[in-house]
């Protein structure tokens, strides 16, 4: 049988005791309102400041609106949470709080909404200079960019300025960026890579042919003027350009023009200059033997460091009589084994990574967190301990602390091992591209019917 209250309160009265049954007491609630700032969103942000405070002991739920930069929080029960542990708890998670202030946080708001109108604005007029998708009308600066490894850094590429891999192509604007060459190569090398400047891609020349000449004889303005005019008025010939102090003549033809190259060159010859064709290539495979050997470098003294320094931790100091010599104290709780291992890791921690710190500091600028952070984070964090303990030993005699100098060092050698490694393949890769080039004819045999055969470069060879 169901036992009910009254049941209880017979059974107590029995004894001879009175009882009685409580009510039950009402259940009273107290809710709080904070002003809460530094969201962005309701989804993600709303949701973490949310749960930040769902999580404080005396709460019943709590509801964020971004909308209205506030946060209502109901409690159990009066008292159950104070209004600093909230702010505590949202501040934990990366935003400001306070109590609610109706008119803060529409000033709040609008500054918020102030802020992302300006940063439109700003995005908008960096586009027109240097979005490579709206290029129409806007020449294009070339350069060959190193360093790329990963899509990683592509992207860093494409936001500081815009490209593909090995390469990076950027429309600008010449009122914006009247130097393109210094401005767009600083850009590129200030996110953490090495630019090489390639060529100015006009309006238009992506429809045309670029031909370069090198012309001897020329000595004044009144060359240039003959050159430009005579060459100027052959058909097809869309743009002509030349630099008197390099001695080079650019010549810009349509794709399908009757005049050809083998046109030009006769043109200018026959204006009584020496001309032949100009080939400016840039030798990708001498760019990454130039890698290698720096590589090769870094990767010799990393190890000619941090081997020693590993010998040191891992088997000398497995060998009693060596051990304790190893140990034996030089300053208060300073060992002659902590001592070789502090210089033998300190030069490979700032001198063969200073490259990683270089290039860390540069996409942290630019709010980039690769690779080369992440391998600065760890081995700096290792070594900063290490050293403060390694200063805690020499102050106290009785100190005994941690050290990973080794760790570090090590650390450091791995990676620039994989350094050395890929910029190998990437060698290789170029040096097999070279030598394919290599294969392409240098030259071609001109038959003209009633004329002696000749050969010709075969960069001469044209339609016709």
């Amino acid at each position: 049988a169901r036992v009910t209250a009254a049941d209880l309160v017979d059974a107590v009265e029995c004894v001879g005791f009175g009882a009685a049954v409580k009510p039950p007491a009402q259940t009273q609630t107290l809710e709080l309102e904070l002003l809460v700032e530094g969201m962005m969103c309701q989804k993600n942000c709303g949701a973490t400041v949310e749960n930040a405070l769902r999580g404080v002991e005396g709460v019943a739920s709590a509801v964020v609106s971004f909308e209205q930069r506030k946060a209502v929080v109901t409690l159990r029960r009066p008292g159950s949470a104070t209004l600093q542990e909230l702010v505590d708890a949202v501040e934990c998670v990366g935003f400001e709080a306070g109590a609610y202030d109706a008119a803060k946080a529409a000033a709040v708001k609008l500054q918020a909404q102030r802020q992302r109108t300006q940063q439109q604005e700003e995005e908008q007029q960096l586009s027109v200079a240097l979005d490579v998708r709206d290029a129409a009308g806007h020449p294009r600066a070339v350069f060959h960019v190193e360093g790329m490894s990963c899509a990683a850094c592509v992207k860093a590429i494409e936001d500081h300025p815009e490209g593909p891999s090995e390469k990076a192509e950027v429309a600008f604007d010449r009122d914006l960026v009247p130097s393109a060459r210094q401005t767009l190569q600083r850009l590129i090398q200030d996110a953490g890579y090495h630019a090489t400047f390639s060529h100015v891609v006009e309006p238009g020349d992506d429809d045309s042919l670029e031909l370069k000449f090198s012309v001897a004889g020329m000595r004044g303005a009144a060359c240039v003027g003959q050159i430009e005019a005579a060459v100027g008025g052959l058909p097809g010939v869309t743009k002509v350009l030349v630099d008197l102090q390099a001695s080079k003549t650019h010549v810009h033809l349509k794709q399908l023009a009757k005049t050809g190259p083998r046109d030009v060159l006769e043109c200018i010859n026959g204006l009584g200059y020496s001309a032949e064709v100009a080939l400016e290539m840039v030798d990708q495979s001498a760019l990454s033997r130039s890698e290698v050997d720096k590589w090769r470098k870094l990767l010799t003294t990393a190890m000619l460091f941090s081997l020693p320094a590993m010998l040191i931790h891992m088997v000398l100091m497995y060998i009693p009589p060596v051990e304790r010599v190893l140990m034996a104290p030089v300053f208060n709780a300073v060992t002659v084994k902590l001592l070789l291992l502090f210089l033998l890791a300190t030069p490979v921690q700032f001198g063969v990574g200073w490259r990683f710190y270089v290039a860390a500091w540069k996409g942290l600028q630019h709010g980039a967190m690769g690779m080369d952070f992440l391998v600065v984070a760890g081995t700096t964090m290792s070594y900063t301990y290490s050293f403060v303990s390694m200063v805690g030993s020499a102050l106290h005699e009785n100190y005994q602390g941690h050290h990973f100098f080794e760790s570090s060092a090590m650390l450091l050698t791995f990676v620039t091992l994989g350094k050395y490694m890929e910029s190998m393949a990437k060698g290789k890769t170029a040096d097999a591209l070279s030598e394919l080039a290599k294969l392409q004819p240098k030259t071609a045999l001109l038959i003209v019917t009633g004329k002696r055969d000749r050969e010709i470069p075969i960069e001469l060879v044209q339609r016709g």
